[in-house]
């Protein structure tokens, strides 16, 4: 009976053996499955992780895109008030602007002072037959303050006087050539 005792034992033994294995296998699967079931979860978060970045970043990216139009167009709209600014204050130059009519002792000393010229004593100034393109400046009179010249010539300085105005008016005085241009008229005055 030992050895049917032996065999019996053995055989219970084999069993146990063969169930501890096939526990072990079970546990094992599961553990497996466990660890593929956690990994898969990962791969899951970080998918939606990924996601939610490259969503943060497409927003991003498109939000600072409408910055920049929205930028782009006031830019545009500010050149373009700056532009209608300019056109109109170039209108507004190029418009006939009113000019005070000074009498006649007040145009003729206005020019006396501009020209820096000295008054003379006798104060007939006789225009040419022909008017020359560019009138020289006339002689002053210091007695009555009178000056007798050819209408056409006055007509002219006239407009000069206009001309002159409107353009210290645009801001002449301030480019460059002027201090030239009046020192050129002082030196052809005397």
């Amino acid at each position: 009976m030992l050895k049917d005792n032996e065999a019996l034992e053995a055989i219970i033994k084999g069993r146990i053996a063969d169930h501890e294995a096939e526990e072990k296998a079970k546990a094992e699967a599961r553990a497996e499955a466990e660890r593929e079931r956690i990994r898969d979860e990962e791969r899951a978060a970080l998918a939606k992780e990924q996601a939610a970045k490259e969503k943060a970043e497409r927003e991003r990216i498109a939000a600072e895109q409408r910055e920049r139009d929205a930028a782009e167009r006031q830019r545009q709209e500010k050149e373009r008030a700056e532009h209608a600014a300019e056109r109109e204050r170039l209108a507004a130059e190029a418009a006939p602007q009113p000019v005070a009519e000074l009498s006649d002792t007040a145009f003729v000393a206005e020019l006396t002072r501009t020209l820096d010229l000295q008054p003379t004593a006798t104060a007939t100034l006789q225009h040419a037959a022909t008017p020359s393109p560019r009138p020289t400046a006339p002689a002053v009179a210091a007695e009555r303050d009178t000056v007798t010249i050819a209408r056409d010539l006055y007509d002219e300085l006239l407009h000069d006087q206009r001309l002159l105005r409107a353009l210290e008016a645009a801001g002449v005085d301030n480019w460059d050539g002027w201090d030239i241009a009046l020192e050129t008229l002082r030196k052809q005055a005397a």
